[in-house]
This record gives C-alpha cells, sequence and structure tokens, in this order.
C-alpha cells in the first residue's frame, strides 16, 4: 500500500509536531454559568477564516478562589477577539480586564516568532494576575465547553462585589437591599464558596 505524502504549502512534519505546543487536558465536568477567576495561558495573534485578525486567548479556570470551585480546577476557556468595529465592546471589555487601553490594543500589542503575544502595551503575557470572566455551557462539534457569555470579561475590582452575600440579590449577582419593597423581590443568602451568579 502506498505511504500518504502531505503537500501543501504548509505541510506538516514530524518536527511541527514534535515542537508544537502542549495544551492542557481537562476531563472533569464543565462549571455551571458563572463568574469564575481564570489564569491567562496564552494568547496569540490569529488570522481567522473569516478573514479578520484578532487574539485567540487560552485560560484555565483556577480552582483556589472559591472552595466551590476547586473541583473545575484547570477547566480551559478558549475565547477569541476579533479586531473588528463590530467588536469594539468586547476588545474594550478584554483592554479593562487586563489593564491596557484602547491604544494599546490598536499599537502596543508585541509578539513572537510565533505570533505568541508577550505585551500589551505595558501589560505582559502570560498574566502575572487572574482574569475574572462570566462564563456560560456550550458545545463544540458535540463536545461540551465553556464560553464566555456576553462581554464576559470583569474587571477585578468589580469580580468580588462589596456587599455581604445576604444583602445580594438571588439570581441577579447585583448587591440589592434584603426585601426591596418596590420590586416584590425578596433577597435570599448566597453561599461565599458559590458564584453570586
Amino acid at each position: 500500500m502506498p505511504k500518504v505524502r502531505w503537500a501543501s504549502d504548509d505541510a506538516l512534519t514530524a518536527s511541527d509536531i514534535d515542537t508544537a505546543e502542549e495544551f492542557p487536558e481537562y476531563i472533569g465536568e464543565m462549571p455551571p454559568p458563572g463568574v469564575y477567576r481564570f489564569a491567562v495561558t496564552r494568547v496569540k495573534k490569529t488570522d481567522f477564516n473569516s478573514g479578520n485578525q484578532g487574539l485567540t486567548i487560552l485560560m484555565t479556570l483556577d480552582g483556589s478562589w472559591k472552595p466551590a470551585h476547586a473541583k473545575w480546577d484547570g477547566c480551559p476557556l478558549w475565547d477569541r477577539i476579533v479586531m473588528t468595529k463590530a467588536a469594539a465592546g468586547f476588545v474594550k471589555a478584554f483592554a479593562t480586564a487586563i489593564g491596557a487601553s484602547s491604544k494599546d490594543m490598536i499599537a502596543g500589542i508585541v509578539v513572537d516568532e510565533d505570533d505568541v503575544v508577550t505585551r500589551i502595551g505595558p501589560v505582559a503575557l502570560p498574566l502575572k494576575s487572574y482574569l475574572y470572566v462570566n462564563v456560560k455551557r456550550d458545545e463544540y462539534e458535540g463536545v461540551a465547553k465553556i464560553a464566555r457569555s456576553g462581554a464576559g470579561y470583569i474587571p477585578v475590582e468589580r469580580a468580588e462585589p462589596e456587599a455581604k452575600p445576604d444583602e445580594l440579590v438571588a439570581g441577579k449577582g447585583k448587591p440589592g437591599k434584603a426585601g426591596n419593597k418596590k420590586s416584590g423581590k425578596k433577597s435570599a443568602p448566597v453561599e461565599n464558596d458559590e458564584s453570586p451568579f
């Protein structure tokens, strides 16, 4: 039988495979929708199939933020930031969350020879701090995963509400007053180790 020969301008070689980046494996359950703390593992400049350019971001869930999150430690979150006018709000949310400016996102991204981002303005990557991201459950080709929900990225100062857990409006994740007469809604206690979202 003849052997397959891969022929293209971008043909894969054995050396490419041997030196390829390894990604974290995760075999646990997907966390429920909510806000979680993530470590940024890698950001890469990417040319998408749509013809647009942007960033592909790999993050892993940090299960040490809250005790109930420990069982999802290491869960990967892949995200894409597309650098188009239509996606400006998503770009802004990401920039704000990492501490970069709009100018940094436009003219301050530094990459290495493999297009891996090493710096966005004054921010060195991978980040030495965490990002807080609002996620939802999703799937890709029948495989369960988590995905950013809406703009998703939450600045650190908004990630942990200053209100005590029993002052949070159940299911809303926003500070409120218990037994708010105007809305007719009552707040329920929220456990310290669970995301209020």
